[in-house]
């Protein structure tokens, strides 16, 4: 499934879900045939001898030649899926936009039907592997529609042209290798490796790498089948979220509502507290209630996330939370599959909503900032057009840095805000070209203690860090980009310090 729509949470990687990606890191013969020759670039060498080299790597990695020749002499190069994995989609989604097109009544009335007509299977799943029917179902309804959509690719040739000409060459050949293992294992016919353009399979669409590691014969026929099987389908859902991390009896997370001090640069991921200190900050139960009084049916540590910045909805999600992150590493669809089987249960809907005047970002607005982000010095990542965590984490040093609520949402007003500070615009800012005042700062730094580098009147990294280091030990919160005065004041101490040296007796 495609991750283009999800960006506004989503975590590394991004584009393209492809859960087990860690596994397939880890794997004993990694086959990087696709970055070219030696002293040649990627894209030199034709497709079909980049298709036989491969086929040789992957015999001397075990599988066995006839397979190897008949499953890669079959697939072709596809220039739509190569198309496919360039496009980028134009608009980053909101939250609650994501989560009203992904979580609908149908759906939920769908899961409910499939949650009575596979109760024996799911309350079996349940007793061996820890997970929830609701959570099963919820993933299988948001990957699949319940087996409905499962994709008609033909994965080989899919992998084939992404391992040759995607984005990410090298990944995709773990995942065509994975893909020749389940050929020579006998668990699938070359006909039936069919799914979504970027390789995913199945009623779950696992990848192949995940397919290998953790899909199970749960019917006893004889073979793994995702495809055909639900009882393969959910057991092998069930043994991969226990794998990763899933725990039994837990909760994934709630909808919660935050008292008016709240300070949002405490909601993230890595921030982990005990659930009681949330409840002494005056964290609620969204539909009402104390959060102290539900300590004892939660887990000891939480994280607080606001996928729509401090206005919108608010949650505090535990372990759980992150085993689904791990299987679709976009915040967007861990809260969505926490909240279908919140539903599901027969839970209630959400309280929170969306904040006001809330609007899509295009790609190009996206880009922007992070290059803006980039040129305060506050490491974006490479501008993609896409909000993942590297690109809030930036987001979130700006607003401390400026004095603004630090809940890493980027709004149009922030984006221009932001640009208008990295060309200099700003009000009191000072402009990256003004160098005889970076300058005066960097000696000003250095007569103070701080180490920022050579005086060459550029903001690099070093002069940044000792900025803020200064800012630290006095107590105050580190800044983009230092204003006129600042820059003044830290001269003017540094002048200080000069002359007390020199007028000191020796």
């Amino acid at each position: 499934m495609l991750l283009g729509l999800i960006a506004g949470l989503a975590l590394p990687a991004q584009g393209e879900r492809l859960p087990g990606t860690a596994a397939a890191a880890r794997s004993a013969c990694p086959i990087t045939t696709g970055t070219g020759l030696p002293g040649q670039p990627p894209g030199q060498r034709s497709f079909a001898a980049w298709r036989a080299a491969f086929e040789r790597a992957a015999v001397t990695c075990g599988i066995r030649p006839r397979v190897a020749a008949a499953a890669l002499q079959a697939a072709r190069l596809d220039p739509a899926i190569a198309r496919l994995d360039q496009r980028q989609a134009e608009y980053n989604s909101t939250f609650m936009g994501y989560l009203h097109r992904r979580v609908s009544d149908v759906l939920v009335q769908q899961g409910r039907a499939r949650l009575q007509r596979h109760a024996t299977l799911l309350r079996g799943i349940e007793a061996r592997y820890g997970v929830a029917p609701e959570v099963l179902v919820a993933l299988w309804g948001l990957e699949s529609g319940f087996g409905a959509n499962q994709g008609d690719t033909p994965v080989l040739a899919a992998l084939a042209t992404l391992a040759y000409d995607g984005r990410r060459r090298e990944l995709y050949q773990r995942q065509l290798l994975a893909a020749l293992r389940l050929l020579d294992a006998g668990d699938v016919a070359p006909v039936q490796l069919r799914g979504s353009w970027a390789g995913a399979m199945g009623q779950v669409q696992f990848m192949p790498t995940t397919f290998v590691a953790h899909a199970l014969d749960a019917d006893g026929d004889g073979r793994r089948d995702l495809w055909g099987s639900t009882t393969d389908a959910l057991t092998s859902a069930a043994n991969y979220l226990t794998r990763i991390g899933w725990r039994a009896d837990q909760p994934w997370g709630i909808e919660v509502t935050l008292p008016p001090d709240f300070d949002p640069y405490s909601a993230e991921l890595n921030v982990r507290r005990d659930t009681a200190d949330w409840a002494e900050q005056g964290l609620r139960l969204a539909r009402g209630g104390a959060l102290a009084d539900a300590l004892g049916r939660l887990p000891a540590r939480g994280a607080v996330v606001l996928p729509s910045g401090i206005e919108g909805p608010a949650f505090l999600v535990f372990d759980n939370f992150d085993a689904i992150l791990e299987w679709n590493r976009s915040i967007f669809y861990a809260l969505s599959v926490g909240y279908l089987a919140q539903r599901l249960a027969g839970g209630p809907t959400l309280v929170g909503r969306a904040p006001p005047g809330e609007q899509a970002l295009s790609r190009t607005e996206v880009m922007r900032l992070q290059e803006a982000l980039n040129a305060l010095g506050l490491d974006a990542g490479e501008p993609d057009g896409m909000v993942g965590a590297q690109t809030r984490q930036a987001l979130r040093r700006y607003q401390a840095g400026a004095g603004l609520t630090a809940d890493a949402y980027p709004t149009p007003a922030l984006i221009a805000r932001i640009r208008a500070e990295a060309r200099g615009e700003a009000p009191g800012a000072l402009p990256a070209t003004d160098r005889t005042s970076v300058r005066a700062l960097q000696r000003g730094l250095e007569r103070l203690g701080y180490d920022p580098g050579p005086s060459d009147g550029l903001m690099g990294t070093r002069t940044r860090t000792a900025l803020n280091a200064y800012l630290s030990d006095r107590g105050q919160a580190p800044v983009a980009r230092p204003s006129r005065s600042l820059v003044e004041r830290i001269a003017t101490e540094g002048e200080a310090v000069a002359e007390t040296v020199l007028e000191s007796p020796e």
